[in-house]
C-alpha cells in the first residue's frame, strides 16, 4: 500500500486510503447520474408509449366510425323506403281516425233526425267504410302482387341457373373424358402418334396412328367420346363419314351410355362401341390387330389388299374370340356383383318376414288381452291402424 495515498483521521487516528475514498465517491456519483438518466429514459419511453397508444386508439375509433358510416349508408335506401311506408300508413291511419270521428258525429246527428235522415247516415257510413276498406285492400293486393312477381322472377332465375349449371357439368364431364382418353393413349403407346382434333373442326376427338416396333405405320384408329344420358344411333353414320373423309381404318365410340340391349363392347355397322371401362382393353386389341394385319401384308404382299385383310381379320372369328375372352372378365365381375346383390336381397326379405311375423304375433296377444279385459287395457299406438289424415 502506498503511504502517499494515506492520511491520518483526526478523530480516530486511523490511516485512511484516499484513493478508495475518491473511487467510492466517483462510483456513487456515477450511479446517481445513471439512475437519473434511467428515470428520464423510462419517462420518455412511457410518454412515447402513451402517445402511440393514443394515436392507435384514435385511428381505430376513426376506422370504426367510418365502418359504421358505410353500413349506415348501405341501409339508407332501405330506411328511406320503410320511412315512406310508415308515413303512408300513418296518413291512412289519420284518415281513418278522421273518418271515424266524422262517422261518430254523423251518428250523433242521426239520433235526433228522422228515419229518412237515419237511413242516409247509415248509407253514408256504409259507403265510407267500404271506401276505406277498398283502399286498404287495393294497397294490400298491390303489395301481394309485387311480392308474387318477385318470387316468380326469383324462381325463373334459379331454374335458368340450374339449367346452365347442369349444361356446364355435362360439357365439363365430356371434356374431362376426352382429355383422359387422349392422355392415356399418349402415355401408353410411345411409338404411336396421338393427334387431338381441335374443337369446331368436323370429326372425332383424337386420331391414333399406329406404328410397330420398327416404326412402320400399320394403320389408324379414330376415337370419339360421348357423355350423354342416351345413345344416339346417328353417331354411327357420322363416325363412318368422318372415317371415310380422313382415311381412317377403325372407328371407336367411347360412350357413357351403351345402346339399348347392349351391355359390353360391340361392333355396330363397322364402328366399335364401348364403355369408358372397356376402351383400354379394346384399344390394345384393335392396335394389335392393325399391327398383325400390317405384318401379314408385308409377308404376303401379293395375296390381297390391305383393307380387305384388315376387314377380314377384325370381323373374323379369331379377333372376335380374343376380344370376347378379354371382355368376359368384366362380364364375370358384373355377374358376381349381381349374384351378391340378389343374395343380400333374399337375406333382407327373410329378416323382414321374420319381423312381420313377430309383429303379428304381438298384435294377436294384445288383441286377446283387450278382448278379455276390455277398455281396461290401453291401446298400443304402433299397432293401431293410421287414420286417413295420418295416411
Amino acid at each position: 500500500m502506498n503511504d502517499k495515498n494515506q492520511v491520518k483521521c483526526p478523530h480516530c487516528a486511523e490511516m485512511i486510503d484516499v484513493t478508495n475514498v475518491m473511487t467510492h465517491q466517483i462510483e456513487e456519483n456515477f450511479k446517481a447520474k445513471y439512475r437519473k438518466e434511467l428515470l428520464s429514459i423510462n419517462k420518455k419511453r412511457a410518454d412515447i408509449e402513451n402517445e402511440v397508444s393514443t394515436k392507435v386508439n384514435e385511428k381505430l375509433e376513426k376506422a370504426k366510425n367510418q365502418l359504421i358510416s358505410d353500413e349506415a349508408n348501405k341501409h339508407q335506401d332501405r330506411l328511406s323506403f320503410l320511412e315512406k311506408e310508415l308515413q303512408e300508413m300513418s296518413s291512412i291511419k289519420k284518415k281513418a281516425i278522421k273518418l271515424e270521428s266524422e262517422l261518430l258525429k254523423l251518428q250523433d246527428e242521426a239520433e235526433n233526425s228522422k228515419a229518412s235522415s237515419e237511413l242516409l247516415v247509415q248509407r253514408a257510413i256504409s259507403e265510407t267504410k267500404k271506401s276505406l276498406k277498398s283502399d286498404l285492400e287495393a294497397k294490400h293486393e298491390l303489395d301481394i302482387k309485387e311480392y308474387q312477381k318477385q318470387l316468380e322472377d326469383t324462381k325463373k332465375d334459379m331454374i335458368n341457373m340450374k339449367r346452365k349449371l347442369e349444361q356446364g357439368s355435362v360439357q365439363l364431364q365430356g371434356e374431362v373424358q376426352e382429355l383422359s382418353i387422349e392422355q392415356w393413349l399418349d402415355d401408353t403407346y410411345k411409338k404411336d402418334v396421338i393427334t387431338e382434333i381441335k374443337k369446331g373442326v368436323n370429326g372425332a376427338d383424337c386420331l391414333q396412328k399406329v406404328f410397330d416396333d420398327i416404326f412402320n405405320e400399320c394403320g389408324s384408329i379414330y376415337y370419339e367420346s360421348k357423355s350423354t344420358k342416351e345413345f344416339n344411333r346417328s353417331w354411327i353414320s357420322k363416325m363412318k363419314d368422318d372415317m371415310a373423309n380422313m382415311g381412317v381404318d377403325i372407328g371407336v365410340i367411347v360412350t357413357q351410355t351403351m345402346p339399348k340391349n347392349t351391355e359390353r363392347a360391340c361392333l355396330i355397322d363397322g364402328v366399335w362401341v364401348c364403355s369408358f371401362l372397356e376402351y383400354k382393353i379394346l384399344s390394345r386389341a384393335l392396335r394389335e390387330g392393325l399391327i398383325r394385319t400390317a405384318n401379314s401384308i408385308v409377308a404376303q404382299a401379293n395375296k390381297g389388299d390391305k383393307s380387305i385383310m384388315l376387314y377380314d381379320y377384325l370381323t373374323g372369328p379369331e379377333f372376335k374370340r380374343n376380344l370376347e375372352n378379354v371382355l368376359s372378365v368384366f362380364v364375370d365381375m358384373k355377374s358376381q356383383i349381381d349374384k351378391e346383390r340378389r343374395s343380400m336381397n333374399t337375406h333382407w326379405k327373410k329378416r323382414e318376414k321374420q319381423l312381420e311375423k313377430s309383429v303379428n304375433s304381438l298384435s294377436n296377444i294384445c288383441g286377446s288381452f283387450q278382448g278379455i279385459a276390455g277398455s281396461e287395457i290401453q291401446n298400443i299406438d304402433v299397432l293401431e291402424l293410421p287414420t286417413p289424415d295420418e295416411q
